[in-house]
């Protein structure tokens, strides 16, 4: 019988009786009063991400009374006691972070666009995430998917490219992270974050983006491009070729990362750069969740 290699994250449901349970109701804005889209909240190991609107629900079961720690990538991350969220009502409001921004020099005057590192040999069997019928309702994932790079140069990136196998989903959000290794952390390269809309229509389709912010990656480093599915309509799964190259699964809610062997076929494009920095932030965390 064919062996099929199949890279998947399924999400789990954990009933908890309501009257053993804080239910948190809330949104998420800005300083200027705008809603901030796909936030990740979480008490401990529970964990949710609010929707396009800013609105969540948290549901942490009883006992746990740790502070809740909201972050997005393009925002300060805050912590608020419990004393504060134990009402079950909270607006919650984020502060932007202070960017600066790396010089990049380009190693030719007219530079061709060349690939970043090598995808691996194809696999059968594909990496999906996945939501189970029994679920109901919009769903997101707390784990990230994607294949480790350490590239032979230094690239200022410009796109990446991936095929959608198979999308059942009415409509599905996901989101594209470019993080650096730094031993057994990891801290984003990025400010701002990468979303992909697709739905039904993408199945068998090739989708490329460009890159928003002026991402580095230098020679002889070591970087993490994960991809979570933040919001889902429905029970459906998106799945993608996988492929035999080094990857990671990190959980969002804990930090933790499983080293896989394969990982999801991803290619990414960029132009050889000579002198560079880092686009810098001035609070880098290792571990942001």
């Amino acid at each position: 019988m064919k062996k099929e290699l199949l890279i998947a994250i399924s999400m789990a449901v954990v009933s908890v009786p309501a009257s053993a349970q804080t239910t948190i109701f809330g949104d998420v804005k800005n300083t200027d009063g705008h809603h901030i889209e796909y936030v990740s909240l979480r008490v401990d190991s529970q964990y949710t991400i609010s929707d396009k609107d800013g609105n969540f629900v948290l549901r942490i079961p009883e006992g746990h009374r740790s502070d809740l720690v909201v972050s997005h990538l393009s925002y300060k991350t805050q912590t608020i006691p419990y004393a504060q969220y134990r009402s079950g009502s909270l607006h919650v409001r984020l502060e932007e972070k202070v960017q600066t921004i790396g010089d990049v020099t380009i190693a030719a005057p007219r530079a061709k666009i060349v690939k970043v590192g090598r995808q691996g040999m194809k696999m059968p069997g594909d990496a999906a995430f996945t939501t189970n019928p029994e679920d109901g309702g919009n769903h997101f994932y707390d784990y990230e998917l994607g294949p480790v790079i350490k590239p032979g140069k230094n690239y200022l990136l410009r796109q990446f490219s991936l095929h959608i196998d198979k999308c059942t989903y009415q409509s599905c959000v996901l989101r594209l992270t470019a993080y650096e290794v730094c031993g057994g952390n990891i801290a984003p390269v990025q400010h701002r974050p990468i979303y992909i809309h697709c739905g039904k229509d993408h199945q068998n389709t090739d989708y490329t983006q460009r890159f928003l912010d002026n991402i580095v990656f230098k020679k002889g480093h070591t970087y993490y491009i994960g991809i979570a599915l933040v919001s889902a309509e429905g029970a459906g799964s998106i799945s993608f070729p996988a492929c035999l190259h080094r990857g990671y699964a990190h959980k969002l809610d804990t930090g933790r990362i499983k080293k896989l062997p394969a990982s999801l076929a991803l290619n990414l494009s960029g132009i050889v750069v000579k002198e560079q920095a880092l686009p810098g932030r001035s609070d880098r965390v290792p571990n942001s969740r």
